[in-house]
Order: C-alpha cells, then structure tokens, then sequence
C-alpha cells in the first residue's frame, strides 16, 4: 500500500483548520445522553473496546465530543486522507491507514491490533463516498472478528452550517449547544469462514442509528 505523503501547503492549511477548530471547541457547549449504553458496550470486550458507529456527517462534533478518549480511525491512504489522518493525530486520535480498496487489509490489521489492546475504534459507517445514511460492512465485520459489540452513537446540535456535500456535513457554530447520544449496543456473533454477511445486519445498524439520533434530538430539547 503506498501513502501519499503530505505537502507543506497541507500541514500549513491543516495547523490553520486545527487553531479555528479549537478557537470554536471552546465556546461550544457539550451535554452527553446514555452513558449507561457506553458501559455496557465496554463490558462486551476483556479490554473494553468497542466499535463506535456514525453518520459521516457528524464527523467533526464527534471528534470534539471524544476529546479525552482516544479512539482509533481507519483513514484513506490518499492525499485527502493524509489530511484527515494529521488532523486526528493532532487532536490525540490514533489512525490506521487503509480503505475498501485501497490497503485495505494491511489498515483493518493495525485496526484489530489496537482494539486488541482496549483502544475503541471509530467508524462513519456510510463514508467515505456514500450513499448518505447507507452502512457500509466495514464496521460489522470488524466487530465479528474482534469480538467487540457496535456502539451507536448521534449528535444533535442547536445551530449549525451544513455543507453542500454528499453528506450534508455537519459544522456546529459558534456558542452551539451539541448533545453526544449513545445507543443501544448491537452485538453479532462471529461469522463462519467463506459465510457472506446479511444484509439485515447493516439494515439493522441504520435502523439503531435513525433511533439514536432521535433520541439526540429529545435530549437537546431539555438542554
């Protein structure tokens, strides 16, 4: 697998987006619901590890909300990618670097190996490219093979821009208010060798995200 490297002008650009991102961090207000489904997701894993799920749209708030966790996350090998990837290290996440088509096994190795070791890893389930609010069958058969269960989770947020992408991609403003729900947890048995995955189990992980994110929405209310 070859990484492509990262230019001056995108560690520049990059170092830029960091100091606005933590100048907006500060004056956001965060309130987290079910934490009580957190646990009980830790408790499926000896090290507790767990495999987090999320519309990719809530990528940032997301991130922000997690600060002081680390989590792991699967990132492109692409230029882009290498974007995303010093981004999420500056911010204090682990990365792995890999796709669906492009290194894709030698990135879901350093991703087993670190929930191996009780570090949760982090998916946007219908990313990279969609279609939006689609699972893709990276994150099930991630938590098949390393025994960890799926965490739900949503974000809702009182004011907000939305790009004009494919995923609607949520930006919070400034002084927002932004709520971090946890789901149920969804646990799959271990998949037999050469047996194909159901298409009920990603119908299944969007259905618990669309209740999540529902969920999100009553707790901002009570905000």
């Amino acid at each position: 697998m070859r990484v492509e490297p990262l230019g001056w002008r995108d560690r520049l650009l990059g170092s830029i987006f960091l100091c606005l991102v933590w100048m907006l961090h500060f004056t956001y207000r965060f309130r987290y619901g079910g934490k009580e489904n957190r646990d009980k997701a830790k408790s499926y894993h000896p090290k507790e590890a767990y495999c987090l799920a999320v519309w990719h749209e809530f990528a940032l708030p997301s991130v922000l909300a997690q600060r002081g966790t680390p989590h792991c996350i699967l990132v492109s090998p692409s230029r882009d990618g290498g974007f995303v990837d010093f981004l999420a290290r500056k911010l204090g996440f682990y990365t792995s670097r890999g796709s669906s088509s492009r290194g894709g096994v030698q990135g879901a190795r350093l991703l087993h190996r670190y929930l191996a070791e009780g570090i949760p890893a982090a998916f946007t389930v219908d990313g990279p490219r969609g279609p939006r609010h689609r699972c893709k069958p990276g994150v099930i058969r991630t938590a098949m093979k390393t025994g960890c269960c799926i965490l739900p989770v949503s974000v809702a947020v009182d004011r907000a821009y939305r790009m004009r992408s494919w995923d609607r991609n949520c930006i919070p403003k400034p002084f927002a208010k932004i709520v971090f729900q946890y789901g149920e947890p969804i646990f799959f048995p271990p998949l037999d060798e050469g047996q194909d995955l159901d298409p009920a189990c990603m119908a299944q992980v969007e259905t618990a995200l669309a209740q999540v994110e529902r969920e999100a929405q009553k707790t901002l209310i009570s905000f």
